[in-house]
């Protein structure tokens, strides 16, 4: 399984998780999943990264600049 997601502060505005898993299905992608992953602190990054690999991550405000 390939994991896609986004990362942020607050992600209950987000909504990448509702498009990219509306989009994997209309193309048949079976093999990928895009979840949100709420971070209090960026600190908690690293320990995200070593529990997870990753396909890709989209990253907003205020973690933008600093991942």
């Amino acid at each position: 399984m390939k994991n896609f997601g986004i990362i942020g502060k607050s992600l209950v505005h987000s909504f990448s998780p509702d498009y990219f898993g509306r989009k994997f299905l209309r193309m048949g992608i079976t093999d990928s999943q895009y979840l949100p992953y709420p971070l209090e602190n960026i600190e908690d990054f690293e320990k995200l990264c070593q529990k997870n690999v990753f396909a890709g991550l989209n990253v907003t405000i205020p973690y933008k600049k600093k991942i």
